[in-house]
């Protein structure tokens, strides 16, 4: 129970930081509606793939053990991570941000 209230809590934080700052400082375009809309459809895919995540390695914890599905999942996520921390801000960065 108070995981689910973290986990929606935090999905509460980023749905405001997504409309008052990531849109702005990372999507780079001029319209604010369109920086909105594009937070939001990253808040979007985030939380649809997290279904497919729960049922991958929740199949990979009933065959491996959930220790070591938990640490494959936390090698899986780590290149991503790692990237969304040294990308700059697109008026930093210009375009190559976008590659």
């Amino acid at each position: 129970m108070i995981g689910n209230a973290i986990e929606w809590y935090d999905f509460f934080v980023y749905g405001t930081s997504a409309v008052l700052v990531l849109g702005p400082l990372f999507l780079g375009t001029d319209d604010p509606l369109a920086a909105t809309l594009l937070a939001f459809s990253t808040f979007g895919v985030g939380f649809l793939a997290r279904p497919i995540g729960a049922a991958t390695f929740g199949g990979l914890a009933l065959v491996i053990g959930a220790a070591s599905a938990l640490a494959v999942g936390g090698v899986a996520v780590l290149p991503s991570l790692l990237a969304a921390q040294f990308l700059g801000q697109l008026r930093y960065t210009g375009v190559s941000v976008c590659f």
